[in-house]
């Protein structure tokens, strides 16, 4: 499921706040977070921080959770300023499996997470 939900085989992976990226197989065997949120949403700069907090957490006790952020952003630029404060990973702006991924999510209002089993 999360495979196809975030572009299967063929997509363009994920990426670091700094750019670098990730093949999707780096989610295997993890619980993972899928955090539809936007930088322009007030109710999402209020929870972000408190999600950034209990991902780190997480980490720091070895739990296998990813968090996997899916942009409402309106453009990219804004995308990057917001995506730049975060500690997990993206699918890209401009990755269609980004706009997939919020359908089959079926998101209509943010922040939204919804959190996906291994």
């Amino acid at each position: 499921f999360l495979s196809n939900l975030l572009g299967g085989p063929t997509g363009m992976g994920l990426i670091k706040p700094d750019g670098s990226s990730l093949p999707l197989s780096h989610l295997a065997g993890k619980a993972v977070g899928l955090y539809c949120s936007a930088s322009w949403c007030p109710p999402c700069k209020q929870y972000t921080p408190l999600l950034a907090q209990f991902y780190r957490d997480m980490a720091a006790l070895g739990k296998a959770f990813e968090v996997i952020f899916l942009s409402c952003d309106r453009d990219e630029a804004s995308f990057k300023g917001y995506f730049a404060k975060m500690p997990w990973l993206s699918i890209p702006f401009s990755s269609p499996a980004r706009e997939s991924a919020l359908a089959t999510l079926k998101v209509q209002g943010i922040p939204m997470l919804t959190v996906v089993s291994p």
